[in-house]
């Protein structure tokens, strides 16, 4: 303390401020103001001026527990070759270096030559002197130069790296680059429904000929068929025998052999007979050999 007469002096005082502090609010701005009122040794009053409630000799503000976020790094996905809509992930890594923890909102937006626009409001929570990381996505909608800002209770802290965004090229073959799997894709799918609209024509195709070819052809004419009866041939006449009816014989065949004899005839009649050896005669019905 400079004074006129004694001089320079210096005062320790200790202040116990513990229970004035929790009664007072933490949401205001609060300051420890310190003044002298008094005499000194000769008695002189201590000078006022500086040294008042008003005007106090010495003021130190008083700092209250609370976060203080710091952003350590913004990084987009792509840098370079950047069109309309293209979409970017963002990545913003914030740092907690006040004296509390934070769990609150952060306001991310961007910045380009038509002004600024709030593109996300991303909750946050951050430790004491911990780390946080906050991703994003974000498709450009605007020409030229432009980058993203992070903002905190309407705070600036910080901003990333500028970009350009252009318009994308219109050619064929841009476009296959960009989307090769998609057009490739759709180009795959166009060949297989054209190969399925060919057979289903083709075969449309042939079922109508066939359909007209069936109609046109005339249907085939059934044949008359004449039904012929045959009536079996009468019993023949009892064989020529001792005491019977002697039939003349038109032809005759007959033949020897060893141990049998054969013996083949037709009488005028028309039937045809046949001994072999002593087996009793037979006649030729038109099919088989019969027995009398």
């Amino acid at each position: 303390i400079e004074d006129p007469i004694a001089g320079r002096y210096s005062i320790s005082v200790l202040l116990s401020l513990i229970e004035s502090m929790n009664q007072l609010p933490i949401d205001e701005e609060l300051s420890l103001n310190i003044w002298i009122e008094g005499f000194d040794a000769a008695g002189n009053q201590i000078s006022m001026e500086d040294n008042s409630e008003s005007s106090p000799l010495e003021s130190w503000t008083i700092l209250p527990y609370q976060p203080m976020l710091v952003i350590s790094d913004i990084t987009y996905s792509k840098y370079g070759g950047i069109n309309l809509g293209d979409p970017l992930k963002v990545i913003i890594s914030i740092e907690n270096q006040g004296n509390a923890d934070a769990n609150t909102n952060l306001t991310v937006l961007v910045r380009n030559i038509n002004g600024e626009f709030i593109i996300a409001q991303e909750p946050v929570a951050v430790l004491i002197n911990s780390k946080a990381t906050i991703t994003l996505d974000w498709a450009p909608d605007t020409l030229g130069s432009q980058w993203i800002e992070v903002r905190w209770n309407d705070e600036y802290l910080g901003e990333g790296s500028l970009v350009s965004v252009t318009e994308s090229e219109s050619s064929l073959f841009s476009n296959f680059e960009s989307s090769g799997t998609i057009f490739a894709g759709v180009f795959i799918l166009l060949i297989i429904v054209l190969a399925l609209l060919f057979v289903l024509y083709s075969s449309d195709d042939e079922y109508y000929e066939e359909f007209e070819d069936y109609f046109e052809e005339e249907p085939p004419k059934k044949e008359k068929k004449e039904i012929v009866v045959v009536e079996n041939p009468p019993l023949p006449p009892p064989l020529n025998s001792p005491g019977g009816i002697n039939i003349p014989l038109k032809d005759s065949i007959e033949s020897k052999s060893e141990n049998n004899t054969r013996r083949q005839w037709t009488d005028e009649e028309g039937y045809t007979w046949k001994i072999e050896g002593n087996n009793p005669a037979k006649w030729w019905d038109g099919s088989t050999w019969k027995e009398l």
